[in-house]
């Protein structure tokens, strides 16, 4: 059964009714909208005093720097909290399965700072715009290959670093378009690859499992709720 919130020009009452809720998570059905109510499952935290005030300490720059003003008392109080909506069922997805995924969202940008500062696809290069966009397209169909390479080489394996196997991909780049036209020689090339990957491409050690190691076991989810 979905229950409503309290009305939207009331926010006190809408965080006094999340920390009335028993347990690390509010985990509840609502009904959300104004005109029309779609039934959602909401999932809340409040997270950790540190992190709250590195986001109230990040929200006053921004608003500083784009409004000129201090942000409001209720957007500062809401940075007590992480809350999500979905349709997914609690018998797909648990709390604490929502609070890995979320987290797994940072993945969808490192790939593009790799892309970025590895694979320099944003680096503009020739006289022309045509010759300019010839680079760009050439950089971005390269890092599509790696990107294969490397889902082929470590893809799911939670003790290597992906920069580290992006590296050796790239030290191969020669040989692999050597061998283009061989199908023989392209294995060969292949095997050398994920057999150099195997043996290096460590990750660092760390003091709280990684994201790969989340997805597998969320048994694993060392996450201070408060």
């Amino acid at each position: 059964m979905s229950t409503s919130l309290p009305k939207r020009s009331n926010s006190a009452l809408r965080r006094n009714w999340l920390r009335s809720k028993a347990g690390p998570f509010v985990d509840q059905w609502i009904a959300l909208g104004k005109k029309q109510r779609l039934s959602c499952r909401l999932i809340a935290w409040r997270v950790p005093e540190e992190q709250a005030n590195r986001r109230r300490q990040k929200l006053r720059q921004e608003s500083l720097s784009k409004y000129g003003k201090e942000p409001s008392a209720e957007r500062l109080a809401w940075c007590d909290w992480t809350i999500l909506v979905t349709s997914v069922p609690a018998e797909m997805m648990t709390p604490e399965e929502a609070v890995i995924l979320y987290r797994a969202r940072w993945q969808v940008e490192l790939l593009f700072k790799r892309w970025k500062s590895q694979d320099l696809v944003a680096v503009l290069r020739g006289s022309t715009a045509a010759q300019q966009m010839v680079g760009v397209w050439s950089r971005l169909l390269g890092a599509l290959v790696q990107h294969w390479l490397m889902i082929a080489s470590a893809w799911g394996d939670p003790t290597k670093s992906l920069s580290k196997v992006c590296e050796v991909i790239r030290r191969f780049v020669g040989r692999l378009a050597a061998g283009l036209d061989d199908q023989t020689e392209r294995e060969r090339v292949l095997a050398d690859l994920c057999r150099i990957v195997a043996k290096t491409c460590r990750r660092n050690k760390r003091s709280k499992p990684g994201t790969f190691e989340l997805l597998n076991d969320a048994g694993l989810l060392d996450f201070c709720l408060t």
